[in-house]
Order: C-alpha cells, then structure tokens, then sequence
C-alpha cells in the first residue's frame, strides 16, 4: 500500500490488500486508514506515525485490524518513507500472521495445561533428552529429591537444572540412597534401550521408600527422551505392613480362641489337682507341685494375653482399689521376677478406686514385671508405686472443662535402658529387641492394648544404661466398696449344700465335683442338659446351686436353668466357661440370680463364687 505522508490517503493498493480488508478498489482510494476504519486499536496508529516522524520508518510492528466484516487480523506491518520527485510518500508492506499467532496461543494454551498437570500430580516428574539432561521437571520432584530451597523458588528453573546437570550436584543426590550403585547402574541399562519402559523401587537413607516408573517421550514414533515418574509410597507400605499386622493379630485371635476352650479345660484339670495336692501332699512335695501349678497359672495368662492382645478376651470391668490389687499381686512378682532383684512396693493410700477388670491389671502388672527383669539379667532393683496424678481434662471431653484425677501407676528398673531409636516400637506387636526365644514382642504390645481398653495413658522414660520408667494413669472413680473374694471373708467358703454339677468334659467334671466336695458340698453331676433334667425327675429333694457349662450339645446352660426354674424359680446358677470367643459365650448376659466363671479357675474362685451365689438367695 502507497500513501500520501504525512496525509495517509491511500494512493494505491495492491489485490492483497484489498482482499485482505474486503474492500473494493473505489473504497479504498483516496481514504485514509483512520477513514476506514481498519484499526482495531488507534493507539498503534498513533505509534506508528510517531515512529516515522523520529526515524522515517517503523518495522516488524504486530498490530491488530479490523476488515470491513468485523472480523480481526494480525498483521506483522513495517512503513517506509520514500521521496520521490520532492514528494514524501509512505509505502507499507504487511503479513498476515493470524493463523500463526492463534497457533502460538494453543501451544501457550496447551504448555499451560501441561505445566498445571505437572504440578497437579502428587508424583515427582523428570523430563530429560536422550542423554540424560534435564529439559523439565515439577515440583514435587523437587521435594522427593530435597534440592535446595532457593534454587526451587518461581524462576530459577533453569537456575536448578544447571545445578542438577552438574556432576557435584548429581553425587549429592545420590547421596540420599541406601545403594547409589545399582540406581547409577540401572539408568545406564534403561539409556541403551530408548524405547523401554522401567519400574523400580528406590530406598532412601531416611527410610522413605518411592517407586521409579520411566516411559519414553516420541515424536512421530522416534525417541526424543524420556519422563520419570517418582511416588513415595513410604506412608501407604506401613499401612501395608499394619494391615499385615492387623490380619497376623486376626490369625493369632482366631487361632487363640480355638483353642482356648480345650486348653482352659485341660488347665482347669491341672490347676484343679495341683490345688488339691497343696492341701494334703507331704512336705517334701509341696514345692514341686507349687512349681507345677505356677506353670499351669502363666500357661492360662499366655492365653489370655493372646485373646487380650486381639481383643476377643471379654473385658469385664468392676470398680477396684489399684493399691489392694498390687498388693495381692506382691509375693507372685517377687517369684517372678527372682531373687536377684529387689523389689520394693510403695503404695500411696490416697489413691482411689478404679474401674478395671482386676484379671487384665494382674496381666500388666506381670508383663511390666517381666520386661523388667529381662532388661536386668545380673539383678538390680524392681520399684512399683503409686500416686494421685491431676491432669487437664482431654480435648475430645467437651462436656466439661477443668481436671481429671488419676490413680498413678509407675514401675521402674534399673536394667539397661532402651535405646532412643526403640522407644517409639516397644508397643507395636511382635517387636522385641531380646534374642530369639526369649521374648515374643506381645508383653508391652498387650500391656498398651489393655491401658486402651480402659481409657488409660501410658508413658515411657528411658536412657540406655539408666533404666526405664513405665506411668500408667488410669482414671479415678468414686469409691463403692468392692467385691470381696472368699480369703477376704471371716466365714469359711466352706458348705453343705447340694449343687447339681453339669459338665460335658469328664476330666473337668470330675476335678470341680472333688474341688467341691473337698469343701464339704454334696455335688450330684450329669454330663449333659438332657441327663440332668432326667436326674432332677429321679430326686426329690432341692438343688440350691446349679453349676453349668454354657455350651453342651443338645441343651445349653442357659436353656437347662430355664427349664429347672420352672419347679425352682429361685434357683441359684453358676455358669462355666473355657470359651472366649465363641458366638453364643459372647452374647451371652447372666441374670441377676447368675455368674459366669471363666476357665481356667482356682479352687479357690470356684469355691468363692459358689459361696457368694448361694448366700445371695433371698
């Protein structure tokens, strides 16, 4: 297009011009390009005449116009002043670059989308050419490989690639696995092959764990590089490895509970007659049937711990004095724990009562005793005491604010510490720091799982070579006065009574009706529900005491005391039991006029809730 300058009127334009902005030839002529209105910004106008006045020419200018339609265009435009025969004339030559420049917005488009992908994704992406040299990354591949902090910072990328690209920088990184050789050596191998895939797992000398996955970048099928891919997955392999644990723990309970009711029966048999042998066995004897009976009691506690520590043990909770329970716990620690260690009791009387079942504190006061001398196999000093403990009121307790009282619990020896890195294990399942076969990693593992079940704390202190110190706080209950066991009575557990004595397990059976009898009790015994419904029709005189298994086959315990209440409606039953985790013991309620006793039991807690039961006839 030539033009008149500094006028503007077009003199002449080429069929391109024309066509470009749909004008005819005779529209054209003679107008300027303000006339035409062809600008879709004045202001560019104004900067290109601005420019020819100062340098009588303005080039490769992008401006933007408007056609006679409306429609836009982009035009890379230069002008030139040309002098002819003392006249000044504008010549402008343009090109139009519209289609390019909207190729250029949807590549800016698209690099935009793939950049938000980049960091959109919770992996770390690496994208190098052929030879291994970084061209992008995102970043979280930053933070997975811990680059420095201000290189990271929003336009240093090509700062941080030069750095990374850099062999010193590459060594330092490496530096953060547990075994750089086989990465380096595993690179190399993907690099010789362009259009392979790769999957590894790389571990990390702070313990994280993060898979590698690469695919090859192609342009038209050719290689031209290669993307990787980094995901920690440290967090989802220990909730593999929990769930593992979970299911470990879901096998033991299910194998425990199997075998709970033959084993408590078998004990119940054993303990049974080691008690009777302690009554009238010659002197000489006493301490080996002791020893006997003592193993017997700790093969029933290492079912209970297993049932405990899967939770399938039924929790059975009363409110209790924590200072009588240790008390009446003292001489079997002492026992326990061996000569070698001293062991010293102190009991704060101001402590109050509890509500705990009385079975699982004996459990950790013994796993507490245990882990204690085990960590001092050369003695040392085994100190238990107790204390009242103020704490703020838990968060999660939104009903009020203030403190809560605790009953205080410590236990602490002087054997060899925990080291720091273990602290933070001692309560997860199975881990033990003791030789094998000599610990199973359950004891603290239970003794936490039972501080859980009874709304507890339990802390910790330890320095190698100083001890360990284990607090347990369990919260305070208002006093009610608790149940007294037959040693704690003036009378005897002693009786005359008659009890009816059903029991599928001859061996069971015949222990309890001499455990019984030896008390002075008049048993009559069946071996099932049927039978002994069959003896009461034969008897005429009363039955002031039932004791029943709960599971028999034909007719249960409880459908069996149903029955005899019909002749006998104050009718008197103790329920036992060697099930812990079969469905009918698990939802089974005693009445009022009932009790259950869990196998395996002394003679003397057998004694002692047949005496309680009978006594509490109206």
């Amino acid at each position: 297009m030539v033009a008149s300058y500094p006028e503007g009127k077009i003199l002449d334009a080429n069929d391109a011009f024309l066509r470009l902005f749909e004008f005819e030839r005779s529209e054209a002529i003679g107008k300027t390009t303000g006339e035409l209105k062809i600008w879709a910004d004045p202001e560019d106008r104004l900067e290109m005449l601005s420019q020819l006045s100062a340098s009588e020419s303005a080039r490769n200018m992008e401006i933007l116009f408007r056609t006679k339609s409306g429609q836009y265009r982009t035009l890379l435009m230069s002008v030139e002043i040309i002098r002819i025969e003392n006249e000044q004339f504008s010549l402008a030559m343009s090109i139009d670059i519209t289609q390019r420049k909207e190729a250029e917005l949807v590549k800016q488009q698209s690099l935009s989308r793939l950049q938000a992908t980049l960091e959109s994704t919770a992996d770390g992406i690496l994208v190098v050419d052929l030879q291994g040299r970084i061209i992008d990354f995102n970043q979280q591949f930053a933070e997975v490989w811990k680059l420095p902090a201000d290189l990271i910072a929003q336009g240093r990328k090509v700062d941080l690639i030069a750095a990374f690209n850099d062999s010193q920088a590459i060594a330092e990184m490496l530096g953060q696995l547990k075994d750089p050789d086989v990465f380096v050596k595993r690179v190399s191998e993907i690099y010789t092959t362009p259009h392979a895939s790769s999957f590894d797992v790389l571990e990390f000398k702070d313990g994280r764990i993060v898979e590698r996955y690469s695919q090859p970048q192609r342009i038209d099928g050719v290689p031209v590089g290669r993307v990787w891919s980094f995901r920690d997955v440290s967090e989802r392999k220990q909730l593999e490895e929990q769930l593992r644990q979970s299911q470990k723990m879901e096998a033991i309970g299910q194998l425990a509970g199997g075998i709970a009711h033959d084993f408590n029966n078998l004990l119940t048999v054993i303990n049974g007659y080691c008690d009777l042998l302690l009554e009238n066995s010659m002197d000489g004897w006493q301490d080996s049937v002791q020893e006997i009976r003592e193993a017997g009691r700790r093969a029933g506690q290492l079912t209970e711990q297993l049932l405990t520590f899967s939770r399938r043990s039924r929790f059975q909770s009363q409110v209790v004095n924590l200072n009588k329970v240790i008390a009446g716990s003292e001489k079997l620690l002492r026992r326990l724990i061996g000569e070698q260690i001293t062991l010293r009791v102190d009991l704060d009387p101001q402590v109050g009562s509890i509500k705990a079942d009385t079975n699982q504190l004996e459990q950790v006061l013994m796993n507490l005793a245990v882990n204690a001398r085990d960590a001092m196999p050369n003695g040392g000093s085994l100190n238990i005491s107790t204390s009242v403990a103020t704490l703020a009121r838990p968060k999660s307790d939104v009903s009020e604010a203030g403190t809560v009282l605790y009953a205080q619990l410590q236990v602490t020896d002087t054997g060899f510490g925990i080291p720091k890195e273990n602290l933070d294990r001692i309560f997860e399942p199975f881990f033990t720091s003791k030789e094998i076969g000599k610990g199973s990693g359950l004891g603290l593992s239970v003794v936490h799982g039972i501080m859980e079940q009874h709304n507890g704390l339990i802390r910790v202190s330890s320095q190698p070579g100083e001890g360990a110190t284990f607090t347990l706080l369990f919260p305070q209950v208002e006093h009610t006065q608790p149940i007294q066991h037959c040693d704690e009575l003036s009378n005897s557990c002693k009786g005359s009574e008659t009890i009816l004595l059903v029991e599928d397990e001859q061996s069971v059976r015949t222990m309890v009706r001499r455990m019984l009898e030896s008390n002075g009790y008049r048993v009559l015994d069946a071996e099932n529900g049927r039978k002994a419904m069959q003896l009461m029709k034969e008897i005429c005189e009363p039955i002031h005491l039932l004791v029943t298994d709960v599971v028999m086959p034909e007719i249960g315990g409880s459908q069996l005391a149903e029955s005899m209440r019909v002749n006998q409606p104050d009718l008197r039953v103790l329920y036992i039991s060697g099930y812990h985790t079969d469905s009918k013991v698990e939802t089974f309620s005693p009445k009022a006029s009932e009790f259950l006793l869990r196998k395996p039991f002394t003679t003397q807690q057998l004694v002692s809730a047949v005496r309680q039961q009978i006594d509490s006839r109206p």
